[in-house]
């Protein structure tokens, strides 16, 4: 029996890693907004624009976004900061910051929900697809991946010689001695180089950097929206823009050789057990989990959840929606277990 491990984002907050989407939009508020930032000039980018009393903010020491765009707000309201949107596209950042964004996934949600927009809308009069405004969203997601390609490399590599969390990874997820699977792929679709140091201990264990490494011009990041089950995406291609398309991951996936790799070991190296690790599975991932789910060679689904029932049974309405077939689902799905709680260094947070 072979084995494949999904790691999401979950692994590196167990790490200690600042890489929610909260502390990227912090990183792009305090070294680009507020750097660049002109008093009586303002600040003007891609994604936003201010200008008059942002200087009467400038230089507090923020812990968190929530904190910082609480008082973007207060200053707004007092009639000492003026907020403005680009045109046309549907206002990105506004979509985020606004409406409760809890995940990257949700991020690359927002994307796609504005980009649906942008379709033909019969009995409203519009009848084309608005090719400006997609243009100008991608303009603006591609803007917000620059910047997030910048946060991520910027995160220092774990020290290989120090991590404790090593042997709570290999024993729960890798197995000890005489219960190792016969071989073991790790699907990794983080950004960050943290599951590096492990690599050169585990054996009959491969990698692949899904979704790219950030930094890494020969496998740059993957940030987009790979939906193909939702019926709005049939209707972009029968628009056949071919702007709609440039942030779909399959045709990023098309650049290098790590989609055919994953292919190659769920299909010819035999069955395998899929064990979840911090990923949200949203539908961000849909067309790909799908693959991965309802494969012949899939025997079994083990969410390692957060500690209690409610998260993995929150997890398993997101699993759910990567099935076309729900009876599937049923007989793949190992049941919740409390043992089964992904891995942490100390108690759960």
């Amino acid at each position: 029996m072979n084995r494949l491990i999904i790691i999401g984002n979950g692994f590196d907050l167990a790490h200690k890693y600042p890489t929610k989407y909260e502390d990227f939009l912090l990183f792009y508020f305090k070294n680009t907004v507020f750097a660049k930032y002109q008093p009586g000039v303002g600040y003007d980018d891609k994604l936003i624009k201010l200008s008059s009393g942002l200087d009467l903010m400038i230089h507090q020491d923020f812990e968190s976004f929530g904190s910082l765009w609480q008082r973007i707000l207060e200053l707004k309201s007092n009639n000492n900061l003026q907020v403005n949107w680009p045109p046309n596209a549907g206002h990105l950042l506004k979509e985020i910051v606004e409406n409760s964004i809890h995940n990257w996934v949700d991020i690359e949600h927002a994307y796609y929900k504005l980009l649906k927009t942008k379709l033909p809308k019969k009995g409203v009069g519009n009848l084309h697809s608005d090719i400006i405004g997609i243009q100008t969203l991608n303009e603006q997601f591609q803007f917000m991946i620059s910047n997030l390609n910048d946060y991520i490399k910027r995160i220092p590599p774990p020290d290989s010689a120090h991590n404790p969390f090593y042997n709570v990874f290999t024993e729960d997820l890798i197995g000890k001695d005489g219960q190792k699977p016969d071989r073991t792929l790790i699907l990794n679709f983080n950004y960050t180089q943290t599951l590096n140091p492990y690599m050169s201990r585990l054996k009959n264990t491969i990698k692949i950097d899904i979704h790219g490494i950030a930094g890494d011009d020969n496998n740059p990041i993957v940030f987009g929206f790979g939906d193909e089950l939702d019926r709005d995406f049939q209707l972009m291609e029968d628009e056949n823009i071919d702007d709609y398309f440039h942030y779909i991951k399959k045709f990023k996936y098309f650049l290098n050789s790590n989609y055919q790799n994953l292919l190659d070991f769920i299909r010819g190296g035999g069955k395998y057990e899929i064990f979840i690790v911090g990923h949200s599975c949203g539908l961000s991932d849909r067309t790909m989990l799908n693959t991965l789910f309802e494969s012949k060679n899939c025997v079994s689904i083990k969410e390692f959840h957060h500690n209690t029932e409610t998260a993995y049974t929150s997890k398993t309405y997101s699993i759910s929606r990567h099935f076309k077939n729900k009876a599937a689902m049923l007989d793949k799905m190992v049941p919740f277990n409390p043992a089964h709680r992904c891995p942490q260094i100390g108690p759960p947070e």
